[in-house]
């Protein structure tokens, strides 16, 4: 199956407009500077922080650091919104990320995804056009259980999720639905999907893919696998 995310080749990770007057320089003086300087900072010690972490209310409140909404995005706070609307009862949002994500043909999608005590959601903003009015709406394509999840593996750009179960929205790649249907028995860690992180300028890739890798395996850990199947019984007939 696929390696680790470093070793693909990245995409853009910025989420800014080049046309845009350019972001207030981290290790420049003044204010906007000085407090880009200190969230980044921040960010980059926030692995260690949800490190600590002891259960799920504990791990909301870590992330709700200014460091965390380094990467926010009004795309971010639309799905978070959306998610926030399906919940179940019980269930909590922890943080969400912008992040691109490519198809077996190479195809690139923008998705938002969304961490919460129970599920990781994968959404897209997406622009409806009705003669002269433009409507944007938020869709849920993708929803994975935490307890789905067997390992987040992360890289400099991005991270790869691994799931007992295929991907709801692009499914697996054909290469290995043939090669684990009729060569190979397939791996317990079968089913995997890579995620690149987008950031906005001044922004560090990597910390801010630490800081979500982090995240979502401390969520994870709070919550229990899903059982087995129960094993088949068999009676035997006595004559």
């Amino acid at each position: 199956m696929g390696g680790s995310a470093s070793t693909e080749k990245p995409p853009p990770t910025s989420t800014t407009d080049p046309a845009a007057p350019a972001p207030a320089d981290p290790e420049a003086g003044g204010d906007d500077g000085g407090s880009l300087a200190a969230s980044v900072a921040l960010l980059k010690e926030l692995p260690k922080t949800v490190a600590a972490a002891k259960d799920i209310v504990a791990l909301k409140a870590f992330t709700a650091d200014e460091a965390a909404h380094l990467l926010e995005t009004d795309e971010t706070k639309l799905c978070t919104t959306a998610v926030a609307k399906q919940l179940a009862e019980g269930e909590e949002v922890i943080a969400s990320w912008p992040t691109l994500m490519c198809s077996e043909y190479n195809f690139q999608y923008e998705r938002t995804v969304v961490l919460t005590s129970a599920a990781l959601y994968r959404c897209e903003r997406v622009e409806k056009k009705e003669g002269a009015e433009v409507t944007v709406e938020t869709a849920i394509n993708a929803k994975v259980a935490l307890g789905d999840i067997t390992r987040v593996e992360g890289g400099h750009y991005g991270f790869v999720l691994k799931t007992r179960s295929e991907d709801p929205e692009l499914g697996e790649l054909f290469l290995y639905r043939w090669w684990y249907s009729f060569v190979a028995t397939p791996p317990a860690e079968r089913y995997e999907r890579l995620y690149y992180m987008r950031t906005k300028d001044r922004v560090p890739v990597d910390a801010a893919v630490a800081a979500a890798v982090a995240i979502i395996d401390k969520a994870v850990s709070f919550v229990a696998p899903p059982a087995p199947p129960a094993a088949a019984v068999v009676v035997e007939e006595r004559t």
